[in-house]
């Protein structure tokens, strides 16, 4: 009897351990955020601070079910929040069976809804960056869809005219993702700063009070390319309101021909829906007017990182 009872405590014994040392496999095994099923959707939120993932894995089907659409706004907002300070120089992004890219870190740039990657292929990074939306609800599915309708409406006007948009090479249908190709100039804001036109000083941009005497910076032929440009956006945007799109000096890039410093190209880096900034952009009607918008931009976007 005492035999049988020991056994039995042995075996219970083992069965713990055993069942333990699974567990234990099971919570260390963790290398993929995962959103699969609706029922998982809460689980996974609690492992995002898990922060030596290896995978960030978004099942379309879910992605695209409109029940969900609060569970999964939220679940791509802790994904952004988790990969900003995730530690280590890549990770990889898959969508389904639609999509699977590595994406370099730390990420190239954030938005309030969005972030956008490097891509790296064969361990190099490549001349292309992947923007993945957050999208927050219907309101934020329709913005990202429009904002590819926006591409291939300014695709056409920008071949025949002084400025160019970075070339869309893939996209969800949905809007989750656009494959972009990677700007290779300077920012507008920076073209600006170094043309002595805008100032910046103690982290605040002032524009130059423009008199007479200094009056020969806008005959530079570089300032007058861009002059042009900024008046051609302006123009087809009032004509066409409802394809209105920001003119942000941030948003705007000008990529130089070589050491003599021609310009190649003045291109614009997004292409998201600015209906509600058309009342600014028709008050916007010479170029010291701009300065003054692109002063209030930039100060508004510095405020908004320091806070």
């Amino acid at each position: 009897m005492k035999k049988h009872k020991l056994l039995y405590i042995v075996s219970i014994f083992i069965y713990t351990i055993t069942v333990s040392f699974i567990t234990m496999a099971k919570d260390c095994n963790l290398p993929d955020i995962k959103l699969n099923k609706a029922q998982e959707i809460n689980f996974y939120l609690n492992k995002l601070n898990y922060n030596n993932f290896s995978t960030v894995y978004i099942d379309d089907e879910i992605i695209n079910s409109p029940k969900n659409v609060n569970e999964i706004a939220q679940f791509l907002e802790n994904i952004k929040t988790t990969i900003m300070s995730k530690t280590g120089d890549s990770f990889v992004f898959k969508y389904g069976n639609e999509l699977q890219l590595k994406l370099k870190l730390p990420y190239l740039g954030k938005g309030d809804n969005a972030l956008v990657f490097s891509i790296i292929n064969d361990n190099k990074t490549s001349n292309k960056v992947l923007k993945l939306n957050i999208l927050r609800g219907n309101r934020g599915l329709v913005a990202a869809q429009r904002e590819v309708k926006n591409y291939f409406f300014w695709a056409k006007y920008s071949k025949n005219n002084s400025f160019s948009f970075a070339e869309l090479h893939d996209y969800s249908h949905n809007g989750l993702y656009h494959i972009k190709e990677k700007n290779q100039g300077v920012s507008l804001a920076k073209f600006l700063v170094n043309k002595g036109l805008l100032v910046r000083k103690d982290k605040k941009y002032t524009a130059k009070v423009f008199t007479p005497v200094n009056n020969n910076q806008m005959q530079d032929k570089q300032v007058k390319k861009v002059m042009v440009a900024l008046s051609d956006l302006l123009h087809i945007i009032t004509q066409n309101p409802n394809n209105a799109i920001t003119i942000s000096p941030n948003n705007i890039f000008i990529e130089f021909k070589d050491v003599t410093d021609c310009i190649k190209k003045i291109e614009l880096i997004e292409y998201g829906n600015a209906v509600k900034s058309l009342r600014i952009f028709n008050e916007i009607k010479t170029f010291e007017q701009y300065l003054d918008f692109a002063v209030s931009k930039l100060n508004k976007a510095k405020a908004k990182n320091i806070s």
